[in-house]
């Protein structure tokens, strides 16, 4: 079996994509984080990142119909597909997270989070619980980077 094939076949398994995801986050946190991979219900595996400073950003990975990569407290939720390059934008939002490039703006009835990758590409989530309120005043925090 080539590469090639052994890494369409990963993608096939959500569990062994959340497994490679943990592996990649421990690398990079070390002993900064706690990560778990644990399967919920079946075909539902769950990956959590939990890091040891209060003031880090946590991460949730659900492998369902997509990839659903959950960042900060509030909303930021990203969903993936399931290709290659899903997949390193998964990689690339948790690294994002340990490095501390982690944005998260809310207010009563909206949220957005946003992450720098490492090249300084931009991506945001956003939630609007009710259209025609204008995301305007709200709370501001930056995450710290899991490692002082």
């Amino acid at each position: 079996m080539t590469t090639t094939e052994a890494r369409v076949e990963e993608l096939q398994d959500p569990r062994a994509v959340l497994d490679r995801l943990a592996t990649v986050v421990r690398e990079r946190a070390g002993d900064a984080a706690t990560v778990e991979v644990s399967t919920v219900s079946a075909g539902v595996a769950v990956l959590e990142v939990r890091p040891h400073r209060a003031d880090s950003c946590a991460v949730t990975v659900v492998a369902e119909q997509w990839l659903v990569v959950c960042v900060g407290a509030v909303g930021g939720r990203f969903e993936l597909d399931w290709e290659a390059a899903d997949v390193t934008e998964a990689e690339e939002i948790l690294d994002a997270a340990i490095a501390g490039r982690v944005v998260e703006r809310h207010g009563l009835v909206w949220s957005r989070v946003t992450v720098t990758t490492r090249d300084g590409t931009e991506r945001a989530s956003e939630t609007i619980r009710f259209r025609g309120l204008l995301p305007t005043l709200g709370r501001r925090r930056r995450y710290a980077p899991y490692r002082a």
